[in-house]
């Protein structure tokens, strides 16, 4: 129990010596608190408000015609090659009005059993938009909106064409007694028809967190915590021996009697801290930008934990690393190095939906990547914490296997130079 207390006091002293240290350094100050406010000041200005050339759009069609009279599949085939639009499709109302609901789409389209019935009946057909209520739900209501009044416009330039020419056909001494009277009334319905051939209906929805600029911008926040994950966690893993060497800590170190493992505890714990500071400073400052979380306790602190997760993860790959840097500054190319490609196609600074596919694959299963995404999503998007939790569940692997090679990696490294001394 004593020798515990002895482990746990040499731990916190050698973090805290370490943690002094970095902090003397003005440069060290700018990376931890003032490059990530500038970054997400620089991103909220960019990116806070994204309008994107192309909509996501569910569809549902219950239209059952076929054929080449199906004009329900005219529409959709029209809304497809007019390259504005992503359409994912669902088998019922309620899968599609749930898609909108939790963001999967940014609109819905439902059409209908008896779309193309109506339409060659010259009764007014009905669609129904579905979208939420937020700036880039509008934008996307107006988006489907516009287009829907194109394809209006081409039904009532055929049917226009249509009645002229059986108009045309058509006369008093053509028929017969009474005839005409019949053939008047249903001209005034073609008319009406022409006049308004789809009836759209739009239904609004409360948007989640993740649809508001508010959402974006804490999204945004979380991403910026990761990026300092990143760079701190491979700073700690890759410098943990190299800067100690230059400056002769080492050498007091090893003639002391803390073990190898106490100090790869106090260097994680130290990169911790760092994030922590980090991650405060940019939480309190994206608040008065505009921010909003969900800050419920379950989800704060299951965000607090996947964030060390991803710290963890970065630690043991920049320890991964060590063996390649034998001076602090080439510790410094190392990791950033490997730091700057990560941040962009790591599912971090970019969502993985957005990268290609290979480069998506990897973010979606690069452990830090995937443990940021199920903090996002617990704290801006829709997820529970439970779901946030499964979704991060596959990353844990991931991180426990890369931390304690990292950490065999520190260990023989640290063997090496008792050898040497």
């Amino acid at each position: 129990m004593a020798d515990g207390g002895s482990s746990l006091w040499r731990v916190l002293s050698e973090a805290y010596v370490s943690l002094k240290g970095l902090l003397r350094y003005k440069e060290a100050l700018f990376w931890v608190i003032a490059f990530p406010i500038l970054w997400y000041t620089l991103s909220v200005a960019v990116w806070g408000s994204p309008n994107p050339p192309t909509v996501n759009v569910g569809v549902y069609n219950a239209d059952p015609a076929d054929g080449a009279g199906n004009l329900s599949k005219a529409l959709v085939d029209a809304m497809r090659e007019s390259g504005l639009f992503h359409l994912r499709f669902y088998n019922s109302s309620g899968a599609l009005l749930e898609a909108v609901e939790r963001g999967r789409v940014d609109a819905g389209l439902e059409i209908p059993g008896n779309f193309t019935e109506s339409i060659l009946e010259g009764v007014p057909a009905r669609v129904v938009e579905v979208y939420e209520r937020s700036s880039w739900g509008d934008f996307s209501s107006q988006m489907l909106d516009g287009f829907l009044h194109a394809f209006t416009d081409s039904i009532r330039s055929r049917a226009v064409n249509m009645s002229i020419h059986y108009l045309t056909l058509a006369s008093p001494n053509a028929t017969a007694a009474g005839g005409w009277a019949n053939w008047s009334q249903y001209a005034v319905r073609w008319l009406r028809f022409i006049d308004r051939p789809l009836h759209v209906e739009a239904r609004e929805i409360t948007p989640p967190l993740l649809a508001t600029p508010r959402g974006v911008r804490a999204y945004m926040a979380v991403s910026m915590m990761g990026v300092e994950a990143l760079f701190i966690g491979l700073f700690a893993g890759t410098q943990a021996l190299a800067e100690r060497k230059r400056s002769g800590a080492l050498d007091v170190i090893l003639a002391s009697p803390m073990r190898g493992w106490e100090l790869v505890a106090a260097d994680t714990l130290s990169a911790l801290a760092l994030v922590g500071v980090s991650s405060l400073a940019v939480a309190l400052y994206s608040l008065p930008a505009g921010a909003r979380y969900a800050v419920e306790p379950g989800r704060l602190a299951l965000a607090v934990a996947l964030l060390a997760l991803g710290t963890l993860f970065t630690i043991g790959v920049g320890l991964l690393a060590a063996p390649l840097a034998r001076t602090p500054e080439g510790a410094t190319v190392i990791a950033n190095a490997i730091a700057f490609p990560a941040m962009f196609v790591g599912g971090i600074v970019m969502p993985p939906t957005v990268l290609p596919g290979p480069l998506r694959a990897f973010a979606e299963n690069w452990p830090l990547g995937r443990a940021l995404e199920a903090a996002r999503q617990a704290l801006v998007g829709q997820a529970t914490p439970s779901e946030a939790l499964a979704a991060a569940a596959p990353a844990v692997a991931g991180v426990v296997v890369v931390y304690a090679l990292g950490v065999i990696v520190y260990r023989r490294l640290l063997a090496s130079a008792v050898e040497y001394h």
